[in-house]
């Protein structure tokens, strides 16, 4: 799978360095622009509270999303005994081996929370459902059933169509980097699709820490498209892109948890709120630097600096947004 495009690592190492009140200098009629390197998101609040943590045995930690009041979709690699068996790509060695062992599902705690130090536990699995065969990497995947209903927090759907290539997504998941370096929910915002194949997607150096697990989610409907499996290094180390497990390729599977669910219905009126669209987390709030942005621009438009985003003919702007070059050359989103 590919790295990240060139052409986007030079416009990216042009405007690095460029903090508040010091941005790229270029055409002063149009607005400017500070965009982060790497972009790592902003802490997402209460935006997305059915991406939870979920505490491996007090060893690690990963996320994950409630798809039901008492089903959590994760990565396989997140309920696996050793860190070890998951090596990807599978090692000569592995080749052909039993699938990795699981933890004893009681042993994964699922905590609701904004970050891990105000969490609460709510539950633990009773049962963990990962796909059949024997090359985890390639099925990066797993569905907890939990042994009590988190009935109060509103559960997401997995869309059936996936990601596509050129696409952009929403990522949420557990980092380091809240107050006092406290791990913490971040959101990042239309987030590129490099790449896609049968059951992956790459995604443009969207951070997969804390284990990941984390859902990324269709930015128009907030359905589930992928689980963040793992990050891909590029040249001299540096994250290239996170690889993310395709959810739609696991419909089966996911079906079959939900089978087994003992959680009462969903009423028709939660139903709807989950196919609600999603919109963006800081679009317009204020800003000094890109840093501060879920999708890692601010730009500066007249006596305005503001949270945006990357635009193109091809990539319209949210309702009240319109696409136009800025100084530095990058198109972005301004207020019309």
């Amino acid at each position: 799978m590919p790295t990240l495009p060139r052409t986007h690592r030079v416009l990216v190492a042009a405007l690095a360095g460029c903090g508040a009140g010091d941005f790229a200098q270029g055409d002063p009629a149009l607005p400017s622009v500070d965009l982060a390197e790497p972009v790592v998101g902003v802490p997402d609040g209460d935006n997305d509270p059915a991406v939870v943590a979920i505490d491996v045995g007090g060893s690690s930690l990963c996320a994950g999303v409630l798809l039901a009041a008492d089903v959590v979709l994760t990565a396989w690699h997140c309920a696996a005994v050793s860190a070890a068996s998951f090596q990807c790509p599978r090692a000569a060695a592995l080749t052909g081996d039993p699938a990795p062992a699981l933890v004893s599902p009681s042993s994964l705690r699922v905590l609701v929370g904004a970050d891990v130090a105000s969490a609460v536990e709510r539950a633990r699995a009773r049962a963990i459902v990962v796909p059949g065969g024997l090359d985890p990497c390639a099925n990066d995947v797993a569905v907890l059933l939990l042994d009590q209903s988190i009935d109060d927090v509103e559960s997401v759907s997995v869309g059936p169509a996936g990601a596509a290539q050129g696409a952009h997504i929403r990522t949420v998941g557990f980092q380091p980097g809240g107050p006092d370096g406290v791990v913490t929910r971040f959101v990042r915002e239309h987030v590129p699709v490099v790449a896609t194949s049968t059951a992956q997607f790459d995604a443009d150096e969207s951070p997969c820490a804390a284990g990941c697990g984390g859902p990324a989610l269709d930015e128009t409907t907030g359905e589930v498209v992928g689980v963040a499996s793992r990050w891909v290094s590029g040249n001299g180390g540096a994250v290239a892109f996170d690889m993310y497990t395709g959810a739609a390729a696991f419909l089966g599977l996911v079906g079959s948890a939900l089978a087994q669910s003992t959680a009462a219905p969903v009423s028709a009126a939660s139903a709807a709120l989950q196919k609600a669209t999603k919109g963006p987390t800081d679009m317009g709030a204020s800003c000094d630097r890109g840093s501060d942005c879920a999708a890692g621009a601010c730009v500066t438009d007249g006596d305005q600096r503001y949270c945006t985003r990357g635009c193109s003919a091809a990539d319209a702007c949210p309702t009240h947004f319109r696409c136009e070059k800025t100084a530095q050359g990058p198109e972005v989103c301004v207020a019309s």
